[in-house]
């Protein structure tokens, strides 16, 4: 048998976002930009993410690369 944990459903999953980040997303789609991975990597590796180079109002695809890009060099 597979854990409840396996079937959080979305709204479960932007609350916890919502509150442990004091963000205010409305749906999942809303961290296709990247931005929030690297919230969340930030969080867990502190300092392993220059915040300051996070584009948060990523919209064109090379704008969430950028930000996808540095999500790669965190985690090298």
């Amino acid at each position: 048998m597979m854990s409840s944990a396996y079937f959080v459903g979305r709204k479960a999953i932007l609350e916890w976002l919502n509150t442990t980040f004091s963000m205010s997303l409305n749906k999942i789609e809303d961290m296709a930009n990247g931005a929030v991975a690297l919230q969340i990597t930030d969080a867990l590796f502190p300092g392993s993410v220059p915040m300051s180079k996070v584009r948060w109002d990523a919209r064109t695809a090379p704008e969430m690369m950028a930000n996808y890009k540095l999500l790669q060099q965190a985690f090298e």
